[in-house]
């Protein structure tokens, strides 16, 4: 039997390092695409340029699959992520602009040659990525600290290398005027954050590095329920909160969770925010956040809260996003007027609402008229550039025994 285990054993994990391996293949020749078709984009025009912004989109999609299939951890590929979903958000943005009549503009121009700078550094690490893929065994490939970590690690330094300028500051940015706190007096607020669940045992299980620096912890109440928690070592903020409780019964409808998440966030500290989404999944209710400033809402900053409608209590908070991003912005004026876009959209939908958003796009920011409205049974909500008229992105949503269902 252990004669029998042991080659069962070895025969799924050379199947695994096999699949490893052919990520690692997949992966490089979406990049030497990527690399290829951004070098001819930067000279190609009309019907060319679009497309060649079109295969950069789909060699994106390919190379951030291939990313996410690597036995490593997110914080390993993050700036490997960072850099193709830049490149595919850029290609989606300019395609849109060209297909809606426009060009591509200076800025436009010095962004392409930008984003094939990053992919051509990516493009020059492959060899050695390729390398350690054919040597190493699944143990090796997916151990902490093994080889592809190892090579992850070397393509986000070499990144952090191409913009020096820009990549301290960013890591900078987020909460830089807050003080930092000892794991000690994060331990603490966290036990204020979590006040209603009778925590017994706080433990403090080590500490997340990059952007957001945070210490993590897991705690138990009296019933032992487990929790996971992540608070930012500047400020003691509550970035992230997991909860591992069953839940089994919907005592508590959609609205009443929405108030039972903002109770919850301000007692976090979290204050000014406007629930623009509540999706429900079973016997849990997910409720999503933004800031708003100058009646726009701050897409880009979103905050989401889970709650069980069994218990009526919070189970899951994602504050990452909003703790990197929220900051004032310029938004300046809208060329077009609300008027225009809420009449287009009435030729089309009903119960129709207009209001300003700012959602990001191409690697930035872009500042929106969001439309919402329905028609035949789906909900829409198409998102009108305020500058140019032109729609930026339309979603729609149907509703299903199972919830509202995003499309």
């Amino acid at each position: 039997i252990v004669t029998v285990g042991y080659f069962d054993l070895s025969g799924a994990k050379s199947e695994l390092a096999a699949g490893y391996q052919a990520s690692a293949y997949e992966f490089s020749e979406a990049v030497e695409e990527l690399d290829a078709n951004l070098v001819k984009a930067r000279i190609a025009e009309g019907g060319e340029l679009s497309r060649l912004l079109s295969e950069i989109y789909a060699d994106s999609l390919v190379a951030e699959n291939c990313v996410e299939s690597f036995p490593v951890d997110g914080r390993e590929t993050a700036a490997l992520s960072g850099c193709i979903n830049r490149t595919g958000a850029f290609a989606k943005e300019a395609l849109r602009k060209l297909t809606g009549g426009g060009t591509l503009t200076a800025a436009d121009r010095e962004k392409l040659a930008a984003l094939y700078e990053e992919i051509e550094l990516v493009r020059g690490a492959m060899p050695a990525l390729i390398e350690q893929a054919n040597a190493g065994t699944a143990d090796s490939l997916s151990a902490d600290g093994g080889a592809y970590a190892s090579e992850f690690e070397k393509i986000a330094r070499r990144l952090a290398e191409l913009h020096p300028e820009e990549q301290p500051a960013a890591a900078r940015e987020a909460l830089a005027g807050e003080k930092e706190l000892s794991e000690e007096e994060a331990a603490e607020l966290l036990k204020t954050y979590l006040a209603d669940y009778d925590l017994r045992e706080v433990r403090a299980v080590g500490k997340e590095e990059g952007r957001l620096p945070c210490y993590a912890f897991e705690a138990a109440d009296g019933s032992g329920r487990q929790y996971y928690a992540q608070l930012t070592v500047r400020g003691g903020k509550l970035a992230m909160l997991e909860s591992y409780v069953p839940c089994t019964q919907n005592n508590y409808d959609p609205q009443t969770c929405v108030q039972i998440a903002e109770k919850f966030l301000e007692t976090c500290g979290y204050e000014g925010l406007e629930a623009v989404w509540t999706s429900e999944a079973g016997t849990e209710c997910t409720v999503e956040f933004v800031p708003v400033q100058e009646g726009a809402l701050l897409y880009p900053d979103l905050l989401k809260v889970k709650v069980c409608r069994e218990r009526g209590a919070v189970t899951g908070v994602a504050a990452g996003n909003y703790l990197l991003n929220h900051r004032a912005r310029s938004l300046g004026g809208a060329e077009v007027p609300a008027s225009r876009v809420r009449a287009n959209a009435e030729k089309k939908l009903e119960n129709v609402s207009v209001r300003a958003a700012v959602i990001p796009q191409a690697g930035g920011e872009l500042l929106c008229w969001q439309v919402r409205g329905e028609s035949e049974g789906t909900l829409y909500f198409a998102y009108i550039d305020a500058q140019t008229g032109q729609t930026a992105e339309i979603r729609a949503v149907r509703k299903t025994d199972r919830g509202d269902l995003p499309l």
